[in-house]
């Protein structure tokens, strides 16, 4: 019986392409703290620039601290899996509320 020797040539060349950024730009994210990561947690970032995919097929993002809904803060490289969507109406509205309940300031 004759063995078969096969080549990268005979197989066709599979391309892995991913998927569409989870995140866009002027979204607010919020950086997922791990272990040994330096960030200051309830930052709300804004998302500045979607960044090429790095070689395990996840994007990358370039963030900016979020001031007052402008994102002239300090920016920063995160990866898609270290970031989380995060509703930034939902915390002016809370704010709102707060601010309505116990005034700034207050009185005794």
């Amino acid at each position: 019986m004759k063995a078969i020797k096969a080549t990268p040539r005979d197989f066709p060349r599979i391309r892995h392409t991913p998927l569409a950024p989870r995140f866009e730009v002027g979204q607010a994210v919020r950086l997922i703290v791990r272990p040994g990561m330096s960030a200051r947690t309830g930052n709300v970032y804004r998302v500045s620039k979607v960044l090429p995919v790095t070689g395990n097929n996840v994007f990358q993002y370039r963030i900016a601290e979020d001031q007052n809904g402008d994102s002239a803060g300090q920016e920063r490289v995160t990866t898609e899996d270290n970031l989380e969507a995060i509703d930034v109406t939902h915390q002016a509205s809370a704010a709102t509320l707060r601010d309505s309940v116990f005034p700034p300031g207050g009185s005794s």
